[in-house]
């Protein structure tokens, strides 16, 4: 799947031809992301077979540390990094990725947990826990499709705030099921 997005890419994205623009890739940045991932994903697949805090993990754990730092500190200083941590410092943009990760973590890790607690509580099958799921994407495609209009009636950090009570309600009715 990787190869064929590659080539489709490759085939439909045409080439810049703006020379004042010349825009270098950040390789040092992305080995150093590249090692700190590699790490970590590492001790989080063997963790529980190595031992959370043996040697193994503990080197993981520090392999993680040294890339990050590495990676932070060539982020700062080249041209054209791959993540602008400048960004950071403007208020909405730091707000919108705090709460776009916070819910994307809580919602991915209910996702995970309750799928479990569906087949081992509820007796269902890997399939029938996955299309109890079904209707969350039909909802986001909707909801996707419609958001553009309800922008211009309500403000976008009221819309936020409303639909983060809704997911946390949501969420909390699940504790009861």
């Amino acid at each position: 799947i990787g190869l064929l997005a590659l080539f489709l890419v490759w085939l439909v994205l045409e080439k810049s031809n703006d020379k004042k623009r010349a825009v270098s890739f950040d390789i040092p940045g992305l080995f150093c992301l590249l090692g700190a991932l590699v790490a970590i994903v590492l001790v989080l697949t063997n963790g529980n077979a190595w031992g959370w805090f043996s040697w193994d993990s503990i080197l993981c754990y520090v392999v993680f540390s040294l890339f990050s730092v590495v990676f932070t500190v060539i982020e700062c200083s080249v041209q054209s990094p791959l993540v602008d941590f400048s960004l950071f410092r403007h208020y909405k943009f730091f707000m919108g990725s705090f709460f776009g990760f916070s819910f994307y973590f809580i919602y991915f890790s209910w996702l995970f947990i309750f799928s479990l607690f569906m087949q081992q509580s509820y007796g269902f099958t890997p399939l029938q826990a996955g299309l109890a799921y079904l209707p969350l994407p039909i909802v986001f495609a909707v909801a996707n499709n419609y958001i553009q209009f309800i922008v211009k009636w309500v403000s976008l950090p009221r819309l936020m705030m409303v639909g983060s009570i809704i997911i946390a309600i949501s969420f909390a009715m699940m504790g009861f099921v």
